[in-house]
């Protein structure tokens, strides 16, 4: 095993074990903001050693699904730090890689509709895979643009950004190791139903979060880390 490999395989499992607990935990509270913290420098490591580890085949779908967690893992962490004014050039910065992802992905959903696709082995991305990762940076961008003119993170609309864009990627690393790196587990689960309940659980908890967020009243202390 290369030391890049290495590097990936054990910071996405620190960013599963990291994400599950930020997801379990109550939001705001000291766990929580702990296991946040893990879980933004885990998928961010995960994010750029997969990159490389892709684009040295390359893999391009899978160089789209990094750049996009980089890109909502990063956006998510600004939008729950303190002192939005000082992190404009960070936000403005994240706002343009994430323009440059959205080009990326509909130039990938293009190739993907002319019968151009990654194969992996002997299984052939469906181009619906990049239509979806295209769909989703659409609404992230769209979402950048109007924090843009609203100047600035409030409300709800402020938890509920973070919270999406926490949650997809560790449903892409869920779906990545459960479903994708399925060999490594016993024979008899290979091809089940059960290796693909932690994705399904990461939207659930996900969809769950964003509907007690959206119906709560507002609270006067805004959180000041991310998780």
């Amino acid at each position: 095993m290369t030391i890049g490999l290495f590097l990936h395989v054990l910071a996405g499992a620190i960013g599963l074990l990291s994400g599950a607990v930020a997801l379990f935990t109550r939001k705001g509270e000291g766990p929580h903001r702990f296991a946040g913290n893990i879980y933004f420098i885990s998928m961010i490591a995960m994010a750029v050693s997969g990159f490389y580890l892709a684009a040295l085949v390359p893999v391009y779908v899978t160089m789209l699904a990094a750049s996009l967690t980089m890109y909502l893992v990063v956006t998510s962490w600004l939008t729950v730090r303190p002192n939005q004014k000082s992190l404009s050039l960070l936000n403005g910065a994240a706002s343009l890689f994430g323009a440059a992802v959205l080009i990326f992905g509909l130039f990938l959903s293009w190739r993907a509709s002319n019968g151009i696709q990654d194969s992996l082995g002997t299984f052939t991305v469906p181009a619906p895979v990049y239509y979806t990762f295209s769909f989703i940076v659409m609404i992230a961008v769209a979402g950048d643009l109007k924090a843009i003119i609203w100047g600035k993170f409030i409300g709800k609309f402020r938890i509920m950004r973070h919270l999406w864009r926490m949650c997809i990627p560790l449903y892409i690393a869920a779906s990545s190791f459960f479903v994708g790196q399925e060999q490594v587990f016993p024979e008899p689960l290979q091809g089940s139903f059960y290796l693909t309940v932690p994705q399904y659980v990461v939207i659930v908890l996900m969809l769950f979060w964003l509907v007690r967020s959206a119906i709560s009243k507002p609270s006067r202390r805004a959180p000041s880390s991310p998780g």
